[in-house]
C-alpha cells in the first residue's frame, strides 16, 4: 500500500494497523482447529458459535495493543513520523489511550463469556504482555520476545477454549508462533544483512517448518513400523 492510500485513511484505521487483521483472524482460527483436535473432537456447532466472538476478541486485543502503541510513542512519532494521528492533531492522546485500554478490556470480557477459565487466564496475561511490550520495546533487547509472547498467548486464549485446557500439542503450537514472530522480528530490526551476526534470526525462522516436517513424518509412520531411534 503506498503512502499516499495510507495517509488517506481514516485516523482511526492507521491507529489500528487494520490492514494486519487477517493475520489475527488466521491465527485465531487455526488455534480454534488446533485446540478442538488437540482436545479429540471436531468443532462443534456450538464451538463454530463461539469462534466469530472468540476472534472478534483477538481482532480487539490486537487493535487495542496497536492504538496504545501510538499513544505511547506519541513522543518519538512527534520527531520521525509526525503525519501519525497523534502528532498530526487528527486524534487526542487521552482519547488514544482511553480506547486502547477499553478495547483490551472488551476483548477480556468477550473471552470471558465466550471461553473458559484457561483462555480467560492467557486473555490477561496478554493484555499485561501487549502494555508491557508498548511501554517498554524501544532499545529494549527482549522486544522480540514479547512480540512473540503475545501471538503464543493469541494461540493459547482461542486453543484453549475450544481444548478445555492446554494439552501439550497446543503449548508446542505456541512455542513455534513465538519462534517465528521473535525470528522475524529480530530480521526486520537487522540495519544490515552482510554479517553473521545479522543472520542468525533466520534459524530461528527455520524452527516451525522443521518442527511441522518432523511432526508429519512421525505421523504417518505405519502402526508396527519403527520408530526413529528404535529397533
Amino acid at each position: 500500500m503506498s503512502a499516499d492510500a495510507v495517509s488517506s485513511m481514516p485516523a482511526w484505521l492507521r491507529l489500528g494497523r487494520v490492514s494486519n487483521l487477517p493475520t489475527v483472524l488466521s491465527n485465531a482460527l487455526a488455534a480454534a482447529l488446533l485446540g478442538a483436535a488437540s482436545g479429540g473432537h471436531a468443532l462443534s456447532l456450538a464451538d463454530l458459535a463461539a469462534l466469530p466472538p472468540l476472534m472478534l476478541s483477538m481482532c480487539l486485543f490486537y487493535v487495542g495493543g496497536m492504538y496504545l502503541n501510538d499513544a505511547f510513542d506519541r513522543e518519538i512519532d512527534s520527531r520521525e513520523r509526525p503525519q501519525r494521528p497523534i502528532p498530526s492533531g487528527e486524534a487526542r492522546a487521552q482519547t488514544v489511550f482511553a480506547c486502547g485500554f477499553g478495547m483490551l478490556l472488551a476483548g477480556w470480557l468477550l473471552l470471558g463469556l465466550y471461553g473458559n477459565d484457561h483462555s480467560r487466564f492467557y486473555g490477561a496475561l496478554l493484555a499485561s504482555s501487549i502494555v508491557l511490550y508498548n511501554v517498554w520495546h524501544k532499545n529494549n533487547p527482549c522486544s522480540p520476545l514479547l512480540m512473540g509472547a503475545c501471538r503464543a498467548l493469541l494461540c493459547l486464549c482461542v486453543g484453549s477454549a475450544f481444548a478445555g485446557g492446554t494439552p501439550p500439542l497446543l503449548c508446542l503450537a505456541a512455542a513455534l508462533l513465538l519462534a517465528h514472530i521473535v525470528g522475524l522480528s529480530h530480521a526486520a530490526k537487522q540495519e544490515s544483512m552482510d554479517r553473521i551476526g545479522a543472520l542468525w534470526p533466520l534459524a530461528v525462522l527455520g524452527l516451525p517448518p522443521l518442527a511441522y516436517t518432523l511432526l508429519a513424518l512421525v505421523r504417518f509412520i505405519p502402526d508396527g513400523a519403527p520408530r526413529p531411534g528404535k529397533r
